[in-house]
């Protein structure tokens, strides 16, 4: 392997006028080494493997409009759409091509909650109050409620052979599901209840009389706070009576701020468990599978859920440094 101050030595006398043998003399280095050298020094752009380019210039340009056309109305960008849009005679592997050599790549779009300006304004304002103050977080229980489905998630994936036909049957009219309440305590352990589906505001003011209140007591004595979600159920005019009559430690929470509440890493925990086998064929199956999952998690992930309080209050100075837009948990 030569360095660069030979080879920048060997361009210097072939450009003089050297010949290869007389530079392969003056360098001590084989005749056939030298020409190779100068050879690739002379070659300024290698060429590219595969078909040639059937996009001119007048297509490329279409092609560019149509894209910033797409994505400023926030309409899907594709390439069977880009064909017919531009009316251009190739096929869709052509048009890939081009979008990756743009730098262009096909992902699926993330769904995320809207926030306008008076949310990201209470966001940082709470973040701000909550460090400034250095609220007690271990001493913080979260709550939220989820669907689970017999039918299992929209993107259940597997690593499997190429070959291989794989499929997850499902009901024709949706399976059902389960509504699920949890709660996280800082000590890492779970409680959950399987709700009804009348579930309303007086029965959340049940639960949170007789399993919340008794939870945290048992716990924490009166010194803990309760985090919940501004679901219309968690707002009702019984419930907040009742917490004020009663003294129950709630704290704020900002409107559509799912990414703050560690029930939501739990949440991907417990579905990792619950949905990691066959596919369930009706409400008791799920049922055992939910409390199996718990079961795990309160055993074997304490530690997971301690470390998700230890690092909350990095969240809060993402939130801060992303303007209260929202932030990877």
């Amino acid at each position: 392997m030569k360095t660069d101050e030979q080879k920048n030595y060997i361009y210097f006398l072939r450009k003089e006028g050297w010949s290869y043998t007389r530079i392969s003399e003056k360098v001590k280095i084989s005749r056939n080494c030298v020409i190779g050298i100068c050879r690739r020094r002379m070659v300024t752009k290698s060429l590219k493997r595969g078909p040639k380019c059937k996009l001119n210039a007048a297509y490329k340009l279409r092609l560019k409009r149509q894209i910033c056309n797409l994505r400023d109305n926030g309409a899907k960008v594709n390439c069977n759409k880009l064909i017919k849009s531009c009316n251009i005679p190739v096929s869709r592997f052509t048009i890939s091509r081009y979008l990756k050599e743009e730098g262009l790549k096909y992902k699926k779009i993330r769904k995320t909650l809207p926030l306008n300006p008076l949310d990201k304004a209470k966001r940082c304002d709470l973040a701000k109050k909550w460090l400034a103050e250095n609220h007690v977080w271990e001493r913080t229980m979260f709550s939220d409620e989820k669907w689970f489905s017999i039918d299992g998630p929209d993107d259940w994936r597997t690593y499997t052979k190429k070959t291989d036909f794989i499929y997850r049957p499902r009901h024709q009219k949706k399976g059902g599901g389960i509504m699920v309440w949890a709660m996280v305590l800082p000590n890492g352990l779970l409680s959950y209840k399987i709700l009804n589906r009348d579930f309303n505001s007086a029965a959340y003011l049940y639960l949170l009389q007789r399993t919340v209140v008794p939870i945290c007591n048992l716990n924490y004595v009166n010194n803990f706070w309760f985090q919940q979600d501004n679901s219309r159920i968690h707002t009702a005019k019984i419930v907040k009576e009742w917490m004020t009559v009663s003294q129950f430690h709630v704290i704020s929470w900002p409107a559509r701020s799912p990414d703050l509440n560690i029930m939501e890493n739990v949440w991907k925990m417990l579905e990792d468990v619950i949905y990691d086998r066959s596919p369930l064929t009706s409400r008791d199956d799920l049922t055992e599978e939910i409390r199996k999952a718990f079961l795990l998690i309160n055993t074997n992930k304490r530690d997971v859920i301690i470390n998700l309080y230890k690092t909350f209050r990095g969240r809060l100075v993402k939130v801060l440094v992303n303007n209260g837009n929202e932030i990877n948990k």
